[in-house]
């Protein structure tokens, strides 16, 4: 229910947002005297309305790339990923996998270093799990 809110809601362009939440805050100050209280209730209720993605969405972000395999490389005693490197020591266990039918995802779920999960076109899964094969054998695939 949340996610058909969330998708309605950001559909509705920034001006009629703006609009609601006029509308609320004319409301709240007109009809009721405890003002204070319905400020801070209309607040949160219009930061809600105004940006809702912000409230909703999943805790990780998914970063979508073309080619996943430009952003992998080894770096000494290091992977690389893009911009984000991880000790090979630290590196025990990656997700790599299916996230819908178009799309695989990379994900270092046990790996604070590395905080974005990556999604890529699904054509390049096998190339993903035999790059970890050949360069990290040692690193658990969890699929």
């Amino acid at each position: 229910m949340l996610e058909s809110i969330r998708r309605w809601i950001a559909n509705v362009p920034l001006g009629y947002r703006a609009a609601i939440i006029t509308l609320i805050i004319t409301a709240v100050f007109s009809f009721w005297d405890w003002g204070a209280y319905y400020l801070g209730v209309a607040i949160m209720l219009c930061t809600f309305l105004y940006a809702p993605e912000k409230f909703l969405l999943a805790s990780d972000q998914h970063n979508k790339v073309k080619n996943v395999m430009s952003l992998l490389a080894v770096r000494g005693d290091n992977l690389q990923v893009g911009l984000e490197q991880v000790p090979v020591s630290k590196l025990k266990r990656v997700a790599v996998g299916e996230y819908d039918k178009r799309f695989g995802i990379l994900q270092f779920p046990f790996n604070y270093q590395i905080s974005h999960s990556h999604i890529f076109p699904i054509q390049q899964l096998d190339s993903v799990r035999e790059f970890f094969k050949t360069n990290y054998p040692d690193v658990e695939l969890i699929t």
